[in-house]
């Protein structure tokens, strides 16, 4: 086994680390490319045919696959998460919501929120069903239905 193929071996072995680390799909076209140019290397092909091999799959790999891989591992937007998933939901009022005092608590998907009323001239009372129209900081903004 030459330098070459340490190397590539070097390279192949890199490569394969670093996809199983990220699962992102940012080395999976170089593995096959880096083990037929250790191959090459194991048949003492000239070192400038394994570099042009290995541009030519990795290149090549990468434009056939890439779009058709990112289409099936695409992370679907639909379903809304952590605090985003409060908004829109309903809930009821706490503790009575009135901005001019600053107090106000609201129940929202089985959490406890320090909760204002979109229009500051109007006070929620306590038992009022509510819909969160947004989050600001660490507050929900709020209407009663």
């Amino acid at each position: 086994m030459g330098i070459y193929s340490i190397i590539w071996l070097i390279i192949l072995l890199g490569m394969t680390v670093a996809e199983l680390l990220t699962m992102n799909l940012v080395a999976i076209w170089f593995i096959p490319a880096a083990l037929v140019s250790l191959l090459l290397s194991l048949f003492n092909v000239n070192v400038l045919i394994q570099v042009i091999v290995f541009v030519v799959i990795s290149v090549g790999l990468l434009i056939a696959t890439r779009p058709l891989v990112r289409r099936f591992l695409a992370v679907k937007k639909d379903k809304k998460t952590n605090a985003d998933a409060v908004i829109d939901a309903e809930g009821y009022v706490t503790r009575t919501i009135n901005n001019v005092t600053g107090q106000g608590e609201a129940r929202v998907n089985g959490m406890i929120w320090t909760a204002r009323s979109d229009d500051d001239a109007v006070t929620i009372d306590e038992g009022s069903k509510i819909i969160v129209l947004k989050i600001e900081g660490v507050k929900i903004i709020c209407r009663k239905i």
